[in-house]
């Protein structure tokens, strides 16, 4: 009997081809799409929802839809203004992974009968160990991490082993309505990028100071939720490159440093997901402390239940709270965590 397999199909080119691959390889294949009706008005169609539609019939497998926006503004929206609000700066891809995708939409695979649940992501799953894509350029395994609490033996990532112009290549062979879809490079709810925007409808633009790292005044903002630890632009000029370093929420003030005054060697994370392996406080790993930026050498020093200190070989900056801290050997991904802080 043919296994079965329910993939995540957003309607663009990576989770088509993700069901066309699995439907070559054997695999009775159904297509489920998140119903987002977030920032779009009732009467028009989500170009997801037609997109992944229409790849299912040209593929000819059954397609089912998951509404999941109330759960989706409970457990990823909520989540993502609160956060804010506490002058944190969160990461709600990977609370969408824990909560959504592989909580909920695994849960209806299990419903229908399925055997497993497949995404586009550009990630492996070896033997229980999650590992970067092969397209180092596409890897999204740092997203990844929380899948160590949930079971790996069920979730399918066919992308993998491949580039993505491989992926976008095998789309125009099978001629797949979304072959030359464009990519999205945003937050599915922000499908404009604009955060300020997004929050103010939750937040009022109240004016605050801005202070230097020695406290003193140097300038007025209109809405903390307007920055982001590590931010550069929209500061204005100060004479020297300056960043943001604090968001204070409890006295309306965001700090700013100057790029040495931001660096930090260590940092604290906490609800700590860590896969099936020792931390060795002699080993040396990598860290990538935001999914665009480099990683960088380190060390674990300390490992107490779900919280870790972990200090990195060379200072880096815009170590920001709320943000996930992602542990690597090599193209393992050991686990991972929330920042807490970064210190010296």
């Amino acid at each position: 009997m043919k296994k079965r397999v329910l993939v995540a199909m957003s309607g663009g080119v990576d989770s088509s081809v993700a069901a066309a691959l699995l439907l070559s390889q054997g695999y009775e294949v159904g297509g489920i799409t998140m119903v987002l009706p977030v920032g779009k008005a009732p009467e028009v169609e989500d170009p997801a929802v037609r997109d992944a539609k229409a790849v299912a019939g040209h593929l000819g497998i059954e397609h089912h839809l998951a509404d999941v926006n109330d759960i989706f503004k409970r457990g990823v929206i909520d989540y993502f203004v609160n956060e804010y609000r506490i002058g944190r700066t969160p990461n709600p891809c990977i609370q969408c992974n824990k909560t959504i995708k592989f909580g909920y939409l695994m849960e209806r695979a299990l419903e229908l009968g399925c055997d497993y649940l497949a995404t586009g992501h550009y990630a492996r799953i070896v033997n229980g160990v999650l590992k970067k894509g092969l397209d180092t350029g596409k890897d999204q395994a740092y997203f990844l991490y929380v899948l160590y609490s949930t079971d790996m033996k069920r979730i399918l990532f066919p992308n993998g082993n491949l580039k993505k112009e491989e992926i976008r290549e095998y789309a125009r062979e099978l001629c797949l309505p979304v072959a030359e879809r464009e990519e999205s490079q945003d937050i599915c709810f922000i499908p404009d990028g604009d955060y300020a925007r997004f929050l103010g409808d939750y937040f009022s633009s109240r004016e605050g100071n801005i202070v230097d790292n020695q406290g003193n005044k140097v300038g007025v903002h209109n809405g903390i939720h307007k920055y982001t630890v590590g931010q550069r632009k929209g500061l204005g000029a100060y004479g020297r490159r300056m960043f943001v370093k604090d968001i204070c929420p409890e006295d309306n003030t965001v700090v700013i440093a100057t790029d040495e005054e931001l660096r930090c060697a260590k940092v604290e994370i906490t609800n700590c997901i860590i896969g099936p392996f020792q931390i060795s406080p002699e080993k040396k790993y990598q860290l990538r402390i935001r999914y665009r930026t480099s990683q960088v050498g380190c060390t674990v020093k300390d490992h107490t239940g779900n919280r870790m200190v972990i200090e990195m070989l060379k200072p880096v900056r815009g170590i920001a709270p709320g943000q996930a801290a992602v542990l690597y050997d090599e193209d393992v991904v050991i686990g991972g965590g929330t920042i807490e802080k970064g210190f010296n």
